[in-house]
């Protein structure tokens, strides 16, 4: 009980941290409001009025005292996590502030984070459950590449998702959850701990961010908690032989299939590259339907609400199954078919609104 009330400390510390980091930015804006603001246009603008995107220091700094302040083995990971992050992080605020990163710079960056991860905190893909891979996994080498993309997949995946009010701290409270859950019913005491530190991390900003949109995550925060979530993600299944690595895939399936989606669209689009921003992702599509009918900030949240359905029947389904990996395949394959359906959905109604 003594643990539990400890732990629930932490979670209760990082969200008043990350709220009051929040609130400092907000009644500040005037000092910084030439360059922290969000820019009203762009073709994946679905908000108006003075926004800040630099909401990402709130969650960064929320973590900073954590990890000055929790029990030395807690307060070494998460110092360590967050400096092998910090290159990603910068380069993030860097875009948020100047809006002239380029993207190469920026995956760079997570190339950089996700190398420094692998090579000082341990992270490491070792094992998924599939024989074939597993075997080309005991090579250093292939080891190595597959933990640099998935970090760095992680990372841009959540930035991707980042459009709506709420939607890619809400889907990170969902993901975070169900690691929560699991973790404590396998005992794992450590990803416990961390992962109620950072929930509370998230929860203090998403307090302002949903539904009012108060404040925005920005790259910088949208980089940090992908790159946390796929730290955490690995980490399950490496530290806990119960739990299939298929429990990982499910927890972050929609923002990994979106992106994927995302990719090889652009990809296969004459007009576009893959790296520039477009207005035809899930959460897209529902604004631009309820757009019709709504204004912006109810369109907004009321978009973000229906895809957060995926997020959460992903969390909620790998509580469930997550030492079944013949089950968890099949809600994989589950989330991946509502997700079509949803675009199916959306395409039909966005083109019956136009007869």
């Amino acid at each position: 009980m003594y643990f539990f009330n400890e732990i629930t400390n932490f979670f209760f510390l990082g969200t008043i941290l990350s709220f009051i980091f929040s609130i400092l930015i907000l009644f500040t804006i005037k000092f910084h409001q030439s360059f922290s603001l969000d820019q009203n246009f762009g073709i994946q603008k679905v908000h108006s009025g003075k926004i800040p995107r630099i909401g990402g220091l709130s969650v960064f700094f929320a973590l900073v005292i954590i990890g000055l302040l929790a029990k030395p083995n807690l307060a070494e990971k998460i110092q360590i996590f967050l400096l092998c992050i910090t290159p990603v992080f910068l380069l993030g605020i860097a875009e948020d502030i100047t809006a002239r990163i380029k993207p190469k710079w920026r995956l760079a960056a997570s190339f950089f984070t996700s190398m420094l991860l692998f090579s000082y905190a341990d992270i490491a893909i070792k094992e998924t459950g599939l024989q074939f891979i597993d075997l080309l996994l005991d090579h250093f080498i292939i080891s190595f590449l597959m933990t640099i993309l998935a970090v760095t997949f992680m990372s841009q995946a959540i930035n991707i998702i980042d459009g709506l009010n709420g939607l890619s701290m809400g889907s990170s409270v969902a993901m975070l959850v169900a690691i929560i859950l699991i973790t404590f019913i396998e005992e794992d005491i450590f990803l416990f701990s961390f992962s109620m530190s950072f929930l509370g991390c998230i929860v203090g900003i998403l307090i302002l961010n949903f539904p009012s949109g108060k404040i925005f995550l920005g790259d910088g925060g949208a980089y940090l908690i992908g790159a946390l979530l796929a730290v955490l993600v690995i980490l399950l299944p490496e530290r806990n032989p119960n739990i299939s690595s298929f429990t990982s895939l499910l927890i972050i399936s929609y923002p990994a299939y979106e992106t994927l989606r995302s990719f090889f669209r652009r990809n296969f689009s004459k007009k576009q590259s893959w790296y520039k921003p477009d207005d035809k992702h899930l959460h897209s599509l529902y604004f631009k339907i309820l757009n019709k009918e709504f204004n912006k900030l109810v369109s907004n949240s009321l978009a973000s609400l229906i895809i957060l359905i995926l997020p959460i029947l992903s969390a909620c389904l790998s509580i469930i199954y997550y030492k079944n990996t013949e089950a968890l395949f099949i809600a994989l394959l589950i989330i991946i078919i509502l997700f079509e359906l949803l675009i199916i959905i959306g395409n039909k109604l966005i083109k019956n609104s136009h007869k």
